[in-house]
């Protein structure tokens, strides 16, 4: 769920299932400029389900996306 509501589209669907929900509480409320991040190896990445990782606010992010490759049909320069 995103803001309260399901999601609708399998824009972010998981393949694979994992139960592994770390050690936070549910439901998360992250506050302005916060962001739970989550590996993309769902089994075995430790990423922001743990609270020693905790959510990442936006300063912390240090990388520009400047190229998109998925969707296939979307792929190229991004502005």
């Amino acid at each position: 769920m995103i803001n309260g509501k399901e999601l609708t589209t399998d824009v972010y669907s998981i393949t694979g299932y994992t139960e592994d929900y770390g050690d936070m509480d549910y439901p998360l409320t992250l506050e302005e400029g916060e962001y739970f991040c989550m590996g993309d190896n769902r089994p075995q990445s430790f990423d922001c389900r743990y609270s020693e990782v905790g959510h990442v606010h936006k300063d912390e992010f240090i990388g520009k996306v400047w190229i998109r490759i998925w969707p296939l049909s979307k792929i190229g320069k991004v502005d």
